[in-house]
């Protein structure tokens, strides 16, 4: 059975490319519940969290027989993809077919190509999730649970998957394509403006964008908040850089860039 699930932007179901409408709050909230975790068993404690924000309890299962039954019926021919577990539903689908999850997996693998300095690899993984605005994520499903288990997670891990997107592109596209991500590298900035990392690659996007002395004035800049705020002179990484810059050091507009 074909089967597509999107979290993102508004909740949506197709079975064999045929739109499947939930309408009931307490549906879309059951269904979203089960397809994060797609495939497997998710205890009756997490569902009633999720609907009504309380523990399982006897009183909240004559609640939720009746929402399953419903959304089983709203699914039609695919209602034998909800499965009665013991003490849990289990929603009886690949992973592969539900948004949030696939870009989960994306994000993690792209994480860890960062970690190995896999710039391609990184690259690759990252470029779709980096282009997902955090509050579109669950932006229809009404669910306090949800949001605070798993929307507010995304919303604080986007910042850092898209400073580690732009980092791979600095490094791996040709030097004058820096330029197109300096207008997002400085609102990640603005929201960590004490990340000396993030400063070093706004110096060094100028620089193979070919404006070096907006890379130069931008360690002015860096110099003069770290003292201001901290005492401190910029680290050694950005005290290097910015020799490099004006020692106009050729390794700085390779492809790609390695240091």
């Amino acid at each position: 059975m074909r089967v597509a699930v999107r979290l993102f932007r508004s909740l949506s179901v197709s079975i064999h490319e045929q739109r499947v409408k939930l309408t009931s709050p307490n549906e879309r909230a059951l269904f979203t519940t089960l397809a994060i975790d797609a495939g497997q068993p998710v205890s009756l404690n997490k569902i009633c969290r999720a609907l009504w924000g309380r523990e399982y309890s006897e009183e909240l299962e004559g609640a939720l027989r009746p929402v399953v039954t419903r959304l089983r019926k709203t699914l039609g021919e695919a209602r034998s993809l909800i499965i009665t577990e013991p003490f849990a539903y289990r929603l009886a689908i690949s992973p592969d077919n539900v948004d949030f999850l696939v870009i989960d997996s994306a994000v993690k693998q792209g994480m860890a190509a960062y970690s190995t300095r896999d710039w391609p690899q990184c690259l690759a993984l990252l470029t779709e999730p980096a282009a997902i605005r955090a509050d579109e994520f669950l932006a229809d499903v009404r669910s306090p649970y949800l949001h605070a288990e798993y929307v507010e997670p995304f919303k604080t891990r986007a910042p850092l998957v898209l400073a580690r997107q732009i980092e791979a592109f600095i490094r791996m596209s040709f030097p004058r394509a820096s330029g197109n991500v300096l207008y997002e590298l400085e609102g990640v900035i603005s929201d960590s403006p004490g990340d000396e990392h993030l400063r070093w690659m706004y110096m060094l996007a100028q620089y193979r964008a070919g404006r070096p002395s907006q890379a130069l004035d931008a360690y002015r800049g860096t110099r003069n908040y770290l003292i201001a705020e901290t005492g401190v002179e910029p680290g050694a990484e950005l005290q290097d850089l910015q020799k490099f810059i004006l020692a106009k050091d050729s390794r700085l507009l390779e492809t790609p860039f390695l240091d």
